[in-house]
């Protein structure tokens, strides 16, 4: 897994044999690659094995949904059975000194917190103040290429057995803009990157 290789796009055909993955990123990729592509829904991830076919030529437009810019076109062929799973069973990494600021919604507070933990679709922190099951909050995390910025919901509040008042939050991702989304997407991959290296 130490040569292995992240890519994020957007499903735009799927049958039974193949699977076309839209990006605006470049993919370095040889047909033959073997990949695992995993599309995430609400609450649920379906994982397919499937190995590189072709690729379109970049072409540059606006592709809805406030989309705009280069894209290609990237088709697999599906090689293997599908698989399916809950979302809380998804991979979660930790990242080294990640620290950012949790901010109440509907209130002017706000909270400078750890994250402990980071998946696909929400994270995990450690902050100082109890945030009640279904809260709205925005997380910001510094990060080098610009401050990310995510609107979440917390899913779980754990008060954690230490000696200061700590206590562990489960955050589910919300809808964002695709700038935000971009960042946060790059941030998870350069975390399982280092996890994968060590």
């Amino acid at each position: 897994m130490r040569d292995a290789k992240f890519f994020r796009g957007w499903v735009t055909y799927i049958d039974h044999q193949m699977i076309d993955v839209s990006a605006f990123e470049p993919w370095q990729v040889e047909p033959g690659d073997a990949f695992t592509l995993e599309i995430a829904s609400e609450g649920t991830i379906v994982s397919f094995s499937a190995t590189f076919s072709t690729g379109s030529p970049v072409r540059t437009g606006f592709f809805g949904g406030g989309m705009e810019g280069a894209v290609a076109v990237y088709r697999f062929n599906l090689t293997g059975e599908t698989k399916c799973r809950h979302a809380a069973e998804e991979p979660r990494f930790f990242p080294d000194g990640f620290f950012c600021r949790l901010t109440w919604v509907d209130v002017e507070s706000y909270d400078s917190v750890t994250i402990h933990n980071i998946s696909r679709s929400g994270m995990g922190l450690v902050s100082p103040s109890r945030v009640p099951k279904g809260e709205q909050v925005i997380v910001e995390i510094p990060f080098e290429c610009g401050t990310i910025k995510i609107p979440c919901v917390v899913r779980h509040c754990v008060k954690m057995r230490t000696a200061a008042e700590a206590y562990r939050l489960g955050l589910q991702l919300g809808e964002t803009d695709r700038v935000n989304l971009g960042k946060y997407n790059r941030l998870y991959d350069e975390v399982v990157a280092r996890s994968m290296a060590a």
